[in-house]
């Protein structure tokens, strides 16, 4: 796979008219995710289908999430056949690093990306995984991924999908940078992390690093396009400079 530097990249958004979609997509995350997904199903998919999900907050202290109970599939099939038509949940998990999740204060932990994935196997929805590379901060990159692997490898996302953090300086984590509270990891490092995550899924997943804050684009299917991805890996570490990846992320004005 031949690479291109960094700097030759543009990625382009075509414009134009709206199409049906069949995937929902929650970009943010923390407590209200919950909250409007509930609102979004009792909006889109009716009352009656909300209501054969079981779709409730969690109360007390626990982290906000979905609630099923164990015959949730059934009861939602017998209420409502058409929900077999919704499929495809793209989950902003991030990483399975918990020291990573509780700095972020992401309010879950890797045990609640565990329990409500195994709630969304059994009730036979399909979902698929963002990856932020770089939120473990420097030195802790291939540790997170190997803690993040870990944990997608219990899981079934037809889907792993990273992105590389890029801090903004109107950022609260801009601001726990300045004060000494946290470092970024390098750019290399990054794909280094990148690296070891792709050696450590034992998952059949479609692995796609396509959005905007990767200044390489990469995707194939694990665990048959290991052996590429990992080269294509290995040649971005050794022939691609830090400043060169550095200039990329500095320049990059929006994800």
């Amino acid at each position: 796979m031949p690479i291109v530097h960094p700097s030759a990249i543009i990625t382009g958004r075509k414009l134009g008219v709206c199409e049906p979609t069949d995937s929902i997509y929650l970009l943010s995350g923390g407590s209200t995710v919950t909250e409007s997904l509930i609102s979004l199903v009792q909006t889109v998919l009716s009352p009656t289908m909300s209501k054969a999900l079981g779709l409730v907050p969690w109360q007390g202290r626990k982290p906000s999430g979905i609630k099923m109970s164990p015959s949730t599939h059934r009861r939602a099939m017998e209420s409502c056949p058409r929900l077999e038509t919704y499929n495809g949940l793209t989950i902003g998990v991030e990483t399975g690093d918990d020291a990573a999740l509780a700095f972020m204060r992401k309010g879950y932990a890797s045990r609640d990306i565990l329990e409500q994935c195994r709630r969304l196997d059994q009730a036979g929805i399909e979902y698929g995984f963002f990856y932020l590379t770089g939120i473990s901060g420097k030195g802790r990159g291939e540790a997170g991924a190997k803690a993040s692997a870990e944990i997608f490898n219990q899981l079934h996302p037809f889907l792993i999908g990273p992105n590389m953090l890029t801090v903004y300086p109107e950022s609260g984590l801009y601001q726990e940078i300045q004060s000494g509270n946290w470092e970024e990891e390098g750019e290399l490092e990054k794909y280094r992390e990148l690296r070891v995550l792709v050696e450590h899924l034992s998952i059949s997943t479609y692995f796609a690093a396509m959005g905007a804050s990767n200044a390489f684009q990469l995707r194939g299917r694990l665990p048959e396009d290991r052996k590429k991805l990992l080269d294509t890996l290995d040649q971005i570490i050794t022939e691609v400079s830090e400043d060169d990846l550095r200039h990329y992320r500095k320049n990059l004005r929006h994800l």
